[in-house]
């Protein structure tokens, strides 16, 4: 039955993050900013992956725990975007707890999930950079940053950190 939740939690946090995240990541790259809209739609959804992934193991304890990684992302990601919001736009911010939620449910350890996620979405994140310094021949003022915490979530949730 684990094995089962394990490979329907890990289906449906992809699902989401390929039907809700990859339209995300397309206004991110056009606009530089994530809509509210469906930053809310896409956490509701991980809130209802999480839910059923809580349900199908028979443990209200993972909801509860998911939810407090969501918390404690929030807090800092909201915090760091309200003090330095060239370092955490305010959308990539809201994003930030939903993905914890799914990277939680699907690791086996948060804290080395929560850290190879982070590592992901930098490498990404400077490897765009870099493309764009050397296409355009200066270094960008911004980046799209949202694309690269899906991408990293997508790969917690599918190599289940």
């Amino acid at each position: 039955m684990q094995m089962t939740a394990a490979v329907l939690e890990s289906s449906a946090s992809i699902a989401l993050l390929i039907g809700l995240g990859v339209p995300l990541s397309i206004v991110d790259f056009r606009e530089h900013r994530l809509p509210n809209t469906l930053v809310a739609w896409f956490s509701i959804a991980a809130l209802v992956v999480v839910a059923i992934g809580s349900f199908l193991r028979r443990d209200p304890s993972v909801l509860l725990r998911c939810g407090m990684w969501a918390a404690a992302v929030a807090i800092v990601a909201i915090g760091l975007a309200w003090i330095s919001p060239r370092t955490l736009g305010m959308g990539d911010a809201k994003l930030l707890p939903a993905l914890a939620a799914l990277v939680a449910l699907n690791s086996v350890n948060m804290g080395i999930a929560l850290i190879a996620g982070l590592w992901v979405a930098s490498v990404t994140g400077s490897m765009a950079a870099i493309a764009v310094r050397l296409r355009a021949g200066a270094w960008p003022t911004s980046i799209a940053y949202g694309p690269h915490l899906l991408t990293a979530c997508a790969l917690c949730c599918l190599l289940r950190v």
